[in-house]
């Protein structure tokens, strides 16, 4: 969002898109249903927000003030008369199209959330170009509800304006996207950026059995991520104690903070995913060990290594 001069007498308020599920409710009373960056947890997630929004939605709701600044911001401030709509509450959903995409039953249950309420209702994408997110908007924009693309860098979804006089006025921030024609989803798994399922069996494989986490890991579908040499080469680490092994992460998120962590730009690395049986295979085929990265509560790296011989057997 470009920088804007508010004018005395004026407060204005901006809700980004958050990388963890929320709903989260505006000061002009809009609802935000944000289900987050794509993870191995999307089902129970939704089920989550749902919840929520059942609760809410079974209470009265608050009127929602909603102007269209024609692309200006400066329209929602005094002495300007934008245009308006009075909505009886306002539902807006941000969403990881692509990462929906990958979960069809996920996405057909989010399609079947926008069919039962009863209130208007927006949708924010994060990126609208893969062929898996353009199919999910497709199958929203059937349902006659308008989606919007988020922009960079900040992601806003509304931008709210307290006007002299307490006058409260909500704009929707993105850009919209045109009405696409319905396609079915293209199919594939895709790693995600949020692994919150295998995080939680590998902090507790940490400090007891890893059974449950390699019965996970040996028929996970979504794929592990590892930084490679930018030419696609897997590279092995050794740390302090001598360890050697395959660094490995959950999720794109972890595999980014230890980039950085490392002090690598962005030309100095690739990402390469695979599924942890083919992962396994092949570092079995090496002699590998593989070492998978997690963060802590505390927000301290970790690792749980995996030695050959436990390697060969999540391979088989």
């Amino acid at each position: 969002m470009t920088e804007v001069v508010v004018p005395d007498g004026h407060r204005i308020d901006v809700t980004v898109a958050w990388p963890q599920p929320r709903v989260t409710v505006c000061g002009g009373g809009a609802w935000i249903a944000q289900l987050g960056l794509g993870s191995d947890a999307q089902d129970s997630e939704l089920d989550a927000i749902i919840a929520e929004l059942d609760a809410r939605l079974a209470k009265p709701r608050p009127p929602v003030v909603v102007a269209n600044p024609n692309g200006s911001l400066e329209e929602l401030f005094a002495p300007h008369d934008p245009t308006v709509m009075p909505l009886d509450g306002l539902l807006l959903w941000v969403i990881d199209a692509d990462a929906l995409g990958c979960t069809p039953l996920v996405a057909g249950r989010l399609v079947d959330q926008l069919k039962k309420h009863a209130i208007a209702q927006t949708v924010f994408v994060r990126d609208a170009s893969s062929e898996r997110s353009r199919a999910v908007i497709a199958a929203i924009q059937t349902l006659s509800i308008g989606v919007r693309e988020l922009q960079p860098p900040d992601a806003a979804v509304v931008i709210e304006v307290l006007r002299p006089g307490g006058i409260l006025l909500t704009a929707l921030a993105g850009t919209p996207i045109p009405t696409l024609p319905p396609s079915g989803l293209p199919g594939g798994v895709a790693s995600v950026a949020r692994a919150p399922r295998l995080r939680a069996l590998l902090v507790a494989s940490a400090d007891a059995s890893r059974k449950a986490l390699y019965a996970e890991l040996s028929t996970r579908e979504i794929p592990l991520v590892a930084l490679a040499h930018p030419s696609g080469a897997l590279q092995l680490r050794t740390w302090p104690d001598g360890t050697t092994a395959l660094p490995v992460h959950a999720d794109r998120m972890s595999l980014l903070a230890t980039a950085r962590e490392l002090g690598l730009p962005a030309d100095a690395f690739a990402i390469v995913e695979v599924v942890p049986r083919a992962l396994f295979a092949r570092a079995s085929k090496e002699g590998w060990a593989v070492a998978i990265n997690f963060y802590d509560d505390a927000g301290a790296p970790k690792y749980i290594a995996i030695q050959p011989s436990d390697v060969r057997v999540l391979g088989a």
